[in-house]
């Protein structure tokens, strides 16, 4: 037996696709020994293949940490994002755009948002329409770069919404639970004669499982074995197929039903893999029964980080190693087993616990406190390096109560597996012996292939068709043929949002009519100007914009909402607090933070820059343009208006008319220039040298800037395409009054804020506490702390507290 150990080791580099430039992370894996000629080419092979492809590959993982999971219709929803990369769980600066979603059961998108990314966090809210009818819905997010995926590795979480003004659920027309039996041979198959652990998992079509116990039949008439679940409805029996039976199970539901469901359908012949935990090891078991069968390969990759690969020899189908339990990465990792023909048979997943992440606590200065007084948070922590946390303050009740998924659980475990996880904090809770069984149960359940061995065997460079948003948000557009909607190639795009902040870019189409450009910088509600050169044969083209929203959606359901007596008390008073918090504070929650906002024009700065009213006014642009601007020369041909600008640092004149801007959108015909009123210009920038934006070159530009910026009466040409577009969200800034201040009207306006803090980053360095004040509310009742976050290490933090707001 042949056994090679691998660490892998990480550079980053840039790459060129196809369609665009890519970042990937390469990982150059090196032997613990000599590779020497008596290495087996079969294993060689299987680790090379791997070793270009995960050299390929670069996953980014979101997580969202909300400031709660429960709202009344016409709320905000406060939200921090952070960016890991899925291979090493540590943060990841790559996209500088995440995409949230707020979807009802049909995916149908009700909210929709653009967020800043910077140095892998970002943060945002959203305000509940008062419109949507109470119920359970789906918050998701994830980054352009994602959709190159699987639409399972998008953040998932269920959002709560109640709106006491529409009729609220009926509890006791709740859907009543259909329930599914499914079978997972552990490893993927199995064979006739051949003992293999059966997992098994019970669920209703929200994914809850029941506890419940049956048997398994033998051509429908003999019981063969009894089976029971452990956890969520999931449970596994050791369990021996005999050629030509069929297999049944049946269950007994706890409301008296029974279920019943067909056992895989056993093969001939094929492999057999079995896990069984030791101490500090386990062992990998290997069976088969087909002749010949001698050598299998085993390969163990943690989130495609390579952690072991060896030949296995089989004396009389059977084999067994050895592996140490801290060989496999901590979380997930996948052990695949292929046959002497390189081919995969058989694959599972393993779960190794993650090092105990350093300690944080949360502290207030008392454990209650009275309406409108000071409180003081210190978070404590024993962390040796840089993290960033976020944290929320809100009161819990019948409604409103503690989150279901952590930053952890979420990272380490939900993150890596398919469909929802019911109650993920029970597997992090307990010590790791006791949950074991669970977490066993769970990933052969709910296991899956996120990686596809025949496309890596292939050894083809993977297909990215999304780039990473490296600067800000792509547009990604499409040229059509106005006469007859097909697509056109090779045609210039010019896009351009009207602002007194130009935002110009150009593309070119490829053969199925698309462009992709970068516009960083794209903040709040605008319009974008979408077009070709109307002077030219282009004219007849239309450019679409399309959405940069995901179309990818699961296809598992939504859990159902009822309403409890004791829930309609607190639904009645939260709805009281949020008019009173509207009708009282509306304008708080407005509040932007502009300083955000990126104000650069794509030039940077102009060479010149004229402000028009600082000069006399003329009443032609011919005028403004002859008697103020340097370096330029205006001239007619054939009737039509020539600009040239002269690069005076160079002495060079230069050929060819400047690109012309309005407010940031190409003009393409000056005679339409100089015929605008030059009174509705506030400013023009020059920029009087060669001046280049990725593949495309203009002798110089003169962007012409009105004094609203959204191009004043200008007339577009008639084949612009105008469209109201989202940029990135501008950040609000959650309110919360200071009642230190003395003689302010605050003393006469009520105070019923449920969500007393929301704190989007909080710096933890060092071992360096940190307090962050704040002030309660006239609300009464229990406050729960929430703390969540990561180091730069990737140590995912957690911490919870508990005070009381009353007459004290």
């Amino acid at each position: 037996m042949k056994i090679l150990l691998f660490e892998s080791k990480s550079r980053v580099v840039k790459m060129k696709c196809a369609i665009a430039i890519i970042l990937s992370v390469l990982f150059q894996i090196s032997f613990t020994g000599p590779l020497n000629a008596q290495s087996d080419p079969g294993l060689l092979n299987i680790t090379t293949a791997f070793d270009f492809y995960s050299g390929k590959v670069l996953e980014e993982k979101l997580y969202l940490h909300t400031d709660k999971s429960g709202y009344q219709a016409g709320e905000l929803m406060w939200f921090k994002i952070y960016n890991i990369d899925s291979r090493f769980n540590k943060p990841l600066a790559l996209s500088k755009v995440a995409y949230v979603e707020l979807l009802d059961n049909r995916n149908k998108p009700l909210l929709q948002a653009k967020i800043a990314m910077d140095s892998g966090r970002g943060g945002g809210s959203l305000i509940i329409p008062v419109s949507l009818p109470s119920g359970v819905y789906r918050l998701r997010s994830y980054s352009h770069w994602m959709k190159n995926f699987s639409e399972e590795g998008f953040f998932h979480k269920y959002i709560t919404v109640v709106n006491a003004l529409r009729p609220l659920p009926n509890s006791g027309a709740a859907a009543k639970p259909v329930y599914k039996a499914m079978f997972f041979p552990e490893g993927g198959n199995l064979v006739e004669g051949i003992e293999s652990k059966l997992a098994f998992k019970i669920a209703d079509q929200f994914g809850n499982g029941p506890t419940c116990k049956g048997w398994i039949m033998e051509d429908g008439k003999d019981s063969v074995k009894r089976i029971a679940t452990l956890h969520f409805g999931m449970g596994s029996v050791m369990f021996t197929p005999a050629s030509n039976k069929n297999y049944t199970a049946v269950f007994n539901l706890p409301d008296g039903n029974t279920i019943t469901a067909p056992i895989p359908v056993a093969y001939k012949q094929g492999h057999v893999m079995q896990i069984i935990e030791k101490e500090n090891s386990f062992d990998i078991t290997i069976k088969s029964n087909l002749p010949g069968a001698s050598q299998v390969f085993i390969a163990i990759h943690t989130r495609l980080s390579l952690k072991h690969a060896s030949v296995l020899n089989l004396v009389n189908g059977q084999g067994v190693i050895n592996i140490p339990n801290n060989v496999p990465g901590e979380g997930i990792s996948t052990i695949t087993i292929f046959d002497a023909a390189k081919q995969p048979v058989c694959e599972r997943l393993y779960f190794r616990f993650p090092a105990a992440s350093p300690m944080i606590a949360i502290k207030t200065d008392h454990s209650g406190y009275q309406s409108r007084k000071k409180i003081n948070l210190e978070i404590q922590s024993a962390l040796k390096n840089t993290a960033h946390l976020s944290m929320s303050v809100y009161r819990i009740d019948s409604l409103q109560k503690s989150p279901e998924t952590g930053i952890q659980n979420y990272i380490w475990l939900q993150s890596e597996l398919k469909g929802r996880i019911e109650s993920p904090t029970f597997y992090f809770s307990h010590q790791p012996e006791l949950v074991r069984p669970a977490i066993e149960n769970l990933l052969l359940t709910q296991g899956w292939r996120r990686y596809d061995w025949n496309k890596i065997l292939s050894g083809k460079m993977p297909a990215f068709v999304f780039e990473p948003e490296y600067h800000g948000i792509i547009l990604n557009t499409r040229v059509v043929d106005s006469r007859n909607g097909k697509p056109v190639g090779g045609v210039q795009t010019y896009a351009g949002a009207p602002g007194s902040y130009t935002r110009f870019v150009i593309g070119t189409s490829n053969d199925s009519g698309y462009s992709k450009m970068e516009i960083p910088g794209l903040s709040g509600t605008s319009e974008i100007v979408a077009q070709t050169n109307s002077l030219t044969g282009d004219s007849l083209y239309r450019v679409d914009l399309i959405s940069p929203f995901s179309e990818m959606y699961t296809g598992d359901t939504l859990p159902p909402m009822s309403i409890t007596a004791i829930d309609t008390s607190d639904i009645l008073e939260q709805n009281i607090a949020t008019q009173v918090q509207y009708i009282y504070g509306k304008e708080n929650l407005n509040r932007f933070d502009t300083l955000s906002v990126d104000t650069t024009t794509f030039y940077y700065r102009a060479d010149q820059q004229y402000l028009l009213d600082d000069f006399t006014r003329f009443t032609t642009m011919e005028e403004v343009l002859r008697e103020y601007v340097k370096w330029l020369t205006v001239r007619k041909k054939d009737n039509n208006f020539q600009l040239t600008l002269y690069d005076e640092e160079r002495k060079l004149i230069l050929d060819n008319n400047p690109l012309v801007l309005l407010d940031g959108i190409p003009v393409f015909d000056l005679n339409k220039l100089m015929q605008y009123d030059p009174l509705k210009v506030r400013k023009l920038d020059v920029v009087h040298r060669r001046y280049s934006i990725g593949n495309y070159s203009f002798d110089g530009i003169l962007n012409f800037v009105t004094y609203e910026g959204n191009l004043n009466q200008y007339p577009l040409d008639h084949n612009a395409v105008v469209v109201d577009y989202e940029g990135l969200q501008l950040q609000r800034e959650f309110y919360s009054p200071d009642y230190e201040l003395s003689g302010t009207e605050l003393e006469s306006i009520p105070d019923f804020r449920t969500q007393l803090k929301w704190v989007n980053d909080i710096r933890l360095f060092n071992q360096q506490p940190v307090v962050i004040p704040f002030f309660s509310s006239d609300i009464k009742g229990h406050f729960l702390v929430v703390l969540q976050g990561i180091s730069d290490k990737g140590e995912c933090l957690e911490a919870q507290t508990t005070f009381e707001v009353g007459n004290k």
